[in-house]
């Protein structure tokens, strides 16, 4: 249960109270704070909503000040967006004197216009950096990983929708890249989510760096931000999110060039992701099928579903994929490919034949271990 921290008592009641909620933010273990007028903050924790104890219901005052401390010279920008029935998206660091311990987090957050006036959305960044062998992989899957790892070009994809720790999983990799490889990694994200720092390998006068850029912030678009890193002489470049064809197209023409690209993208299930690429290329499908066939080397989609034990005290997650890697008979399919589709049930059969796995194989997996429950299992099982 998370409790509120003491109130300084010299401090006016809301701004004692609206700095007591930040802190909060500051020093738990949660990721998503959810802050609106008339009720308690309410908190996510590996998916499952709590109010938090002790705080108190937001009113407009207390509000306004929450607003003050995270927006700063931007309050009034944020006010009008608000008024104008738009949404305002910032990110920034919070900090604070705690115990003597200074203290910080880095964050995003989008205030938007509800039927009950304003309300803020907070996610903390940076909070869990895990190692790749702690994602919760197969051990079979998580080899063949590593070992697709130490491909020098081509295309990698991370997909699943929004929560379902795309970005973990790929600061994971990037941190297993630096660590294993003298590299230097451009990340382009929107916002920079997890930090790293230049590491000197043992044995070698050589570094890995890493070249961090926020999208709106350091560069004007992902497409714009690509075009940059390949003139940066990076070995590995990852994008936070591939949107939209422009950026799909850069991103394989990047990977003929010679570089390893990781990205992350929407899409539930291998299958997806490939269809969606091809649907978005239009007329030029067929070109980049064809590319796709010459680069694209893994497709992970992933979702979190909640453990079998899980609880409202102890809501712990796993995780849940699959995993297509690459094989001449999936380069062949997709260049061969001659419409604006593939066929899924070819792509259900290249998972298991490539050395990956199909979503329902893997549930029946996770039950068998006693991970999850056979009754969510059957809820997320996808039709045959």
């Amino acid at each position: 249960m998370v409790t509120m921290l003491p109130k300084n008592v010299d401090a006016d009641q809301a701004a004692d109270q609206a700095r007591s909620i930040l802190n909060l933010v500051i020093t738990s273990d949660v990721n998503d704070y959810y802050i609106a007028l008339g009720r308690k903050p309410f908190i996510r924790r590996q998916g499952f909503f709590t109010e938090v104890t002790g705080a108190p219901v937001i009113d407009q005052d207390k509000m306004e000040v929450i607003l003050q401390f995270l927006l700063n010279s931007r309050l009034e920008e944020a006010k009008n967006c608000i008024a104008n029935k738009e949404s305002f998206h910032f990110s920034g660091t919070l900090s604070s004197a705690l115990d003597q311990i200074q203290r910080e987090c880095r964050y995003r957050a989008i205030l938007v216009s509800t039927l009950s006036g304003p309300e803020l959305t907070v996610r903390v960044l940076d909070r869990n950096l895990l190692d790749l062998d702690k994602l919760g992989l197969q051990q079979k899957h998580y080899d063949k990983l590593v070992q697709t790892l130490q491909h020098t070009k081509g295309l990698i994809l991370i997909t699943g929708p929004t929560g379902a720790g795309k970005s973990t999983t790929l600061a994971a990799i990037i941190q297993h890249l630096i660590d294993a490889n003298p590299y230097h990694v451009v990340t382009l994200e929107d916002p920079v989510e997890f930090l790293f720092a230049p590491r000197l390998h043992k044995g070698q006068s050589a570094y890995s760096m890493v070249t961090q850029r926020s999208v709106g912030v350091d560069c004007a678009s992902y497409a714009k931000g690509l075009m940059d890193a390949l003139r940066m002489k990076p070995e590995v470049i990852a994008i936070g999110e591939i949107r939209d064809a422009e950026t799909m197209r850069t991103v394989i023409s990047a990977a003929e060039t010679g570089h390893l690209i990781i990205g992350t993208m929407h899409a539930s299930s291998a299958y997806q992701a490939i269809d969606r690429i091809l649907a978005q290329a239009g007329t030029d499908s067929r070109l980049v099928a064809q590319m796709l066939a010459n680069n694209l080397l893994c497709v992970l989609a992933q979702n979190l579903i909640p453990a079998r034990n899980a609880t409202e005290q102890d809501p712990r997650r796993v995780l849940g994929y699959e995993v297509l890697f690459r094989t001449k008979d999936l380069a062949q399919l997709l260049y061969h490919l001659d419409n604006q589709s593939v066929p899924p049930a070819r792509i259900r059969e290249l998972l298991s034949a490539g050395g990956g796995i199909d979503w329902n194989s893997c549930l029946d997996e996770l039950v068998r271990k006693e991970e999850i429950q056979e009754e969510v299992a059957a809820a997320l099982k996808s039709l045959e």
